[in-house]
């Protein structure tokens, strides 16, 4: 210990603390008498400490009674003693320039007072200066001038003589009282460091033992006796070797021997020493040679007993082996399961997430091996995901703990794609799992179930319409049969009245013809249709001269145009043009379009025309009727369809006409289309190989 007391604390010792005042006292009495000069300690600032010794009449009657000269005094004395370490201070008083002089009074390095000597002259002023002094104080100037007369002198070689015996004896004194002062801190402080230890060793966990060199033990530690059983008294007469277990005894021999050999050596051991109750009990700790040290001459154990940390060890390993067993059991489990795992840590405040493991499942269905996906960032290794729901449903988790289910998604980027389905969930240890699957095929079959579906749903549907048409049809055959035959039988009834005139005959008699022109138009549809439906129809092929056939045509339906006042125009070249094709069913088509475009114009215009475009024919037949609504023109060629019209002589047909059209168009390798608004007429077109 270099210093007990440190320097804040000298900083806060004062002469009161160090010296005994009284004692002081009677030591500056003393040496005021023997050397007959005035003396007095006091403190740095010029507090007086101690009471003034041998002063002479001047300074003490008349100068420090008076105001200014007290106040004189104390300056003097306080500029005097500033601290001087080098030896002594000696100056002349301000009150009556009397010969002053100063030793610090110091502990260690700190001021703490200073012994003040003087009111003494080495010559006499005049009567002048010295009444000066006088006047300067307000004092009587003759009764001041007698009392500096019984000043005592001396020569000043003298006085300094004096100061030096001063400054050894207090430097002397200052020395003592520090080094008495530091004896006595380090005396406490090592009781307090021995009662620290004693009560360390006595409260310690640890127990201690110090043996001999054959193994008595001399001292055991109030923790070594709680630890064994015993006390030192009950071991005094006992070696070490009597109490360890048979097992252990050669290797704390050979402790012993090594340690005996190397003073300071130091060696620990983990034995089975026999406690009092006959039990044995794990101890565990070091050992060292302290021989050397007189203080201690002995070998020094520190131990504890490891019994329960011996069994808590077994039970950790049996512990730790089970955690592995069943860890095993589990990555097993993990890794052979059908689903993909994924475990994430969060990273960038969970704005990322760092892939930790990864099983098999996982490396199938993502296309990459474990061991280049680990350690890895989740929108490193899959890049397009940032906008998928299994990034947000990651973020969420991680926020909230709680699972979530995502439904099946699609993804896909450079190196793998498919349908995904996602569980997620939050590890204890915060990091989130997604156990996922390739619902890939799932979602295909389920696609396929789903075409499927509503393919059966469409035919349903279409069996229905199909059903309710043929309804309609049946009936409207029915109705298309009978109207014309009951005008048939009844207008034959009335021609048989032998009254009738000429021209009332020829009226019944253009019905009887009209309605039978009409039945036989539904018969030979209904014939046609059934050709069609059995596929009993061959294509006879031979040359056609198409501007003749339109021709033909404009000639049979004009008349029938111009009684509804419509222009029938025909759009032809001037050049014929032959063709091969089946002259019957090309007539069938033009006859079945433009009667349609007579039935549903009241008046305008009907134009029919054709053009060679790309090795083929397209004809058209143009009208100024009523058009067509756009939900019947995806319908319009369907069989047993009907234009809905308000018009009741529209609505006459079996509505097969269009669905043959159709039918005979594609059979000699052409389309059919139409254009129409409501209100705007209709243009149906078709092609023809040519």
């Amino acid at each position: 210990m270099d210093s007990v007391v440190d320097t804040v604390e000298q900083s806060k010792i004062s002469i009161y603390d160090v010296f005994d005042i009284a004692e002081l006292q009677s030591l500056q009495d003393m040496f005021a008498e023997l050397h007959q000069i005035g003396s007095i300690i006091t403190l740095p600032d010029g507090t007086p400490v101690t009471k003034p010794s041998n002063f002479c009449s001047l300074c003490k009657h008349i100068i420090r009674p008076s105001k200014k000269g007290a106040i004189n005094c104390r300056k003097s004395d306080s500029a005097l003693g500033r601290l001087n370490p080098y030896g002594p201070s000696l100056r002349r008083c301000i009150n009556a320039g009397l010969w002053d002089a100063s030793v610090s009074i110091t502990f260690g390095d700190t001021h703490i007072g200073d012994w003040l000597i003087g009111q003494v002259r080495t010559e006499t002023y005049s009567k002048q200066v010295v009444y000066k002094y006088a006047h300067q104080l307000d004092l009587d100037p003759e009764l001041f001038y007698q009392a500096y007369l019984k000043v005592p002198t001396m020569p000043l070689v003298h006085f300094q003589r004096i100061n030096k015996m001063l400054y050894k004896f207090v430097k002397n004194l200052c020395d003592n009282a520090y080094k008495n002062h530091q004896l006595k801190l380090e005396r406490d402080y090592n009781q307090r460091q021995e009662r620290y230890y004693r009560l360390l060793i006595n409260h310690s966990t640890d127990g201690i033992s110090i043996l001999n060199t054959n193994g008595s033990i001399k001292f055991l530690s109030k923790s070594g006796n709680n630890i064994l059983g015993y006390t030192t008294e009950e071991l005094s007469d006992t070696k070490v070797f009597n109490i360890i277990h048979p097992n252990d005894l050669n290797k704390c021999y050979r402790i012993l021997d090594n340690i005996l050999q190397h003073p300071g050596k130091e060696e620990h051991f983990n034995i089975h020493i026999q406690h009092k109750n006959r039990s044995w009990v794990c101890i565990e700790g070091a050992v060292k040679n302290l021989l050397h040290i007189p203080e201690i001459k002995g070998i020094v154990a520190s131990y504890h007993d490891a019994t329960l940390q011996l069994q808590r060890e077994r039970e950790l390993k049996r512990a730790k082996q089970r955690v592995e067993q069943s860890e095993q059991r589990f990555r097993q489990l993990i890794e052979n399961l059908p689903s993909g795992i994924a475990v994430y840590r969060p990273i960038n405040k969970g704005q990322n997430f760092m892939i930790v493991d990864f099983n098999k499942a996982a490396e199938q269905i993502s296309n990459i091996p474990k061991e280049k996906i680990i350690g890895q960032s989740f929108l490193q290794q899959f890049p397009n995901m940032k906008d998928k729901p299994l990034y947000n449903a990651l973020k969420q988790v991680t926020q909230s703990g709680n699972k979530m289910h995502i439904p099946p998604f699609y993804y896909e980027d450079d190196t793998r794609k498919g349908w995904r389905e996602n569980h997620v969930y939050q590890l204890p240890t915060k990091e989130v799992v997604a156990i996922f699957n390739d619902v890939s095929e799932l979602k295909k079959a389920e696609e396929h179930l789903q075409q499927q579906n509503e393919q059966l749903q469409a035919a349903k549907t279409k069996a229905e319409e199909s059903d309710r048409l043929k309804s309609a049809f049946l009936a409207n055959m029915s109705h298309e049969i009978r109207t014309p035959m009951n005008g048939i039988i009844g207008f034959l009834e009335l021609m048989q009245d032998p009254h009738l005139t000429i021209e009332e005959r020829d009226d019944y008699l253009q019905t009887v013809i009209q309605s039978g022109e009409r039945l036989l138009k539904t018969i030979n549809d209904l014939i046609e249709f059934s050709k069609i439906e059995a596929g009993d129809i061959p294509v006879v092929l031979g040359e056609v001269r198409i501007n003749q056939t339109l021709q033909s045509h404009l000639s049979f339906f004009s008349p029938e145009a111009q009684l509804k006042d419509i222009h029938l125009k025909l759009d032809i070249p001037e050049e014929e043009t032959i063709i091969t094709t089946d002259k019957n069913k090309l007539d069938s088509i033009l006859t079945n379009l433009i009667k349609n475009a007579l039935k549903f114009t009241t008046a305008g215009y009907i134009r029919i025309g054709y053009q060679r475009i790309d090795g083929a024919l397209q004809f058209y037949v143009k009208d100024s009727g009523c058009g067509i609504s756009q939900k019947q023109l995806s319908v319009i060629f369907e069989r047993f369809r009907q234009i809905e019209t308000s018009n009741p002589n529209q609505k006459e047909g079996s509505g097969l006409g269009l669905s043959i059209c159709k039918w005979y168009v594609e059979k000699l390798g052409g389309k059919i289309w139409v254009e129409s608004h409501p209100g705007l007429g209709s243009t149906f077109h078709f092609t023809i190989k040519g």
